[in-house]
Formats: structure tokens, C-alpha cells, sequence
């Protein structure tokens, strides 16, 4: 994201901050789209020195390097358990943070209940497994049950769980109500941004990202690529997994884009649909996973990761939620 803090706290002086607000620069972003000459100009400066100063401010706001070394440590410990074992195995520890992973499939596939797990991993008390920190869910599609994420969170505990456990783990979620229009969208991640800095966050999950891109297509490219740069934003600035569910098209027709992107292959290995959102969107996520069905089974696939080969695995939707089978090892999905 553009940086806005202002240039007065970014070291500059109070007479060059008010020369440079009178040409209508105000911020670190305004002042790196503006040219080299009009910086001079309105610092009455030389160009030399104008460039400096630009350097000087360039160095403030670019993001700082770190060794490989440190990264490796960190992303030991930054991943968020799906718990599901084979799927945790193979992504070392599960969802990585600082990056958006995507669940992709059809209605009735399994994404909510997997958005479901989720919440339980970062919000139930680490006696119980999890991180015992709060969770966001933004409820785009108006699907969050307390009483299901109850069920499962018992479930997943043998049913020994004492109820006031339970009602503790609810009150880490945050479930955010969806905005009525596209535009309100801005406002929105905004505020997750504030409920990131109160609360000790652990998880946010979107569920659906497609479900606000329906309908007029006028500004809809741009409003994507807002929404997608916020949601890096926060994985990246509170190092956390960002979650969101996608829906599928199919026919050559898609949600936010005429060109369908990121094929989910059926169990014959033909492309039958796509994830929606197109390209752009596509380029924003980090690790998919897609989820499928048929009338004979359930598939959950590494479509997508910077980090794994594609790797399927079949699983059933029980009282706590997705497991995988017993015996269904990792596959490769045919090509």
C-alpha cells in the first residue's frame, strides 16, 4: 500500500513540509510521484539537493531487508494449523502468514466448514491446541454459525471441553458483517486494520471475496486491486494468515473477469471450471487450495503454493468438521 504518513514525520523540516503542502504534497507517496525538478522548485533547492532529499525519504519508507537465516526461523513458527495432519505435513505447519491463501470450489464443497477450522486453530486455548487468539471472519455471504464452530470446537476435544471454554473461544472471534456495496469495502478493511492493532489476532478469513464483485463491472478491476493490496497489507504488516474462499465458474463465463483463471481439474483430469476473479486476482494469492466434489467422494488439492508440488487428498465432512481419510495418502492429481 501507498505510504500516507505525512513528510513531518518522516524527519521533514516545518518550513519544507509547508513549501511542499502548497504544491499539494503532503505525503511519502505524493512526494515519490512528483518529479525532481518540482521537488527543487518548491524547496528552492538545487537538484542535487532535492535528490537527497528524496533518497533520504525513499530510505524511510522502503520496507527493510532481512537475511534468508531469519526468514527460515520465522516461517517455522508463523504457520497456521488447518489440523489436518497430512495437509499440515506437507505445508510445514499449515497456512503460511504474511500471505493470502485461497480456498477455491464450488457451493457445498467444504470451504466454510475448512474457514470454520481455522477460527477454532487460532481462537481455543493452547491446552486445547490452539493459539488461543482472536480470529476475524468477515461474513461476506452471511454464513457463520456460533452453534456449528461450537460443535465442531467439542468435537474436536472428545467432547471433555467445558462449556466456558467454549464460550471464551467464540468471544476471540471478531465476525465482521459484510459492506452493502463495493464501495464500502475501503471503509471496511480499514477497520480491520484497527481490530488487528487492539486485538492479538492470530487468523483473518474473508468468506467469499467474489460475493461484492457481482453486478456492475464499471469499477470493478480497480476496487479488486484495492482489496487485494489491503489484504497483503495486513498479512504482511501483522504477520498472520489472510483466508478468503472464492467461488468457481465454469463455461468461459467468471465473476470479475471474462477470462477464468487457476483450472480445477475434475477426476478425469479435464478442466471443468475456474476459480473466479480472473487474472489480477490470481496473481494476489499466494497458496490455493481448491475443493471439489462429486457423487462419489470429496477432494481437497494443493493447486497452488511457491513451496509444494500439486498434492490431493480425499476427505469427508464429519460433526468436526473436514478429515481426511485414514488411508488416502498424497496424490498427484492427473495432468
Amino acid at each position: 500500500m501507498a505510504d500516507t504518513r505525512s513528510l513531518a514525520q518522516l524527519g521533514a523540516s516545518t518550513s519544507d513540509a509547508a513549501r511542499l503542502a502548497a504544491r499539494g504534497v503532503r505525503t511519502a507517496a505524493d512526494l515519490m510521484r512528483t518529479d525532481l525538478l518540482d521537488v527543487a522548485d518548491a524547496l528552492r533547492a538545487s537538484v542535487p539537493e532535492a535528490s537527497r532529499a528524496l533518497c533520504r525519504v525513499a530510505k524511510a519508507v522502503a520496507p527493510a531487508a532481512s537475511d534468508a537465516a531469519s526468514l527460515r526461523k520465522k516461517d517455522a513458527s508463523g504457520h497456521l494449523p488447518t489440523k489436518l495432519s497430512p495437509l499440515d505435513e506437507a505445508m510445514r505447519g499449515g497456512l503460511p502468514a504474511r500471505a493470502i491463501t485461497e480456498l477455491a470450489g464450488p457451493a457445498g464443497a467444504g470451504k466454510t466448514q475448512m474457514c470454520f477450522a481455522l477460527l477454532l486453530s487460532a481462537a481455543l486455548p493452547i491446552r486445547h491446541g490452539g493459539k488461543e487468539r482472536c480470529a476475524v471472519y468477515v461474513d461476506a455471504e452471511r454464513k457463520f454459525s456460533a452453534k456449528r464452530v461450537a460443535e465442531m470446537a467439542r468435537a474436536w476435544t472428545g467432547g471433555t471441553m467445558h462449556e466456558s471454554d467454549v464460550q471464551v473461544t467464540l468471544a476471540r472471534m471478531r465476525v465482521v458483517p459484510p459492506p452493502e456495496r463495493v464501495e464500502d469495502m475501503a471503509p471496511l478493511l480499514l477497520g480491520l486494520e484497527q481490530m488487528m492493532i487492539e486485538d492479538r489476532v492470530a487468523v483473518v478469513v474473508m468468506d467469499s471475496v467474489a460475493v461484492l464483485m457481482r453486478g456492475d463491472a464499471s469499477h470493478r478491476h480497480d476496487v479488486l486491486g484495492a482489496q487485494a493490496s489491503a489484504l497483503r497489507h495486513l498479512a504482511e504488516s501483522f504477520d498472520v494468515p489472510v483466508v478468503v474462499t472464492n467461488q468457481v465458474v465454469g463455461g468461459g463465463a467468471s465473476v470479475g473477469s471474462h477470462q477464468p483463471f487457476g483450472a480445477i481439474a475434475s477426476e478425469g483430469g479435464e478442466a471443468e471450471v475456474a476459480a473466479a476473479l480472473g487474472v489480477r486476482w490470481a496473481h494476489a494469492v499466494h497458496t490455493r487450495l481448491t475443493l471439489s466434489r462429486t457423487t462419489t467422494c470429496r477432494c481437497l488439492t494443493v493447486a497452488k503454493s511457491p513451496c509444494l508440488p500439486p498434492l490431493r487428498f480425499s476427505f469427508r465432512i464429519t460433526i468436526a468438521g473436514l478429515v481426511f481419510h485414514p488411508s488416502d495418502g498424497a496424490k498427484m492429481p492427473p495432468l
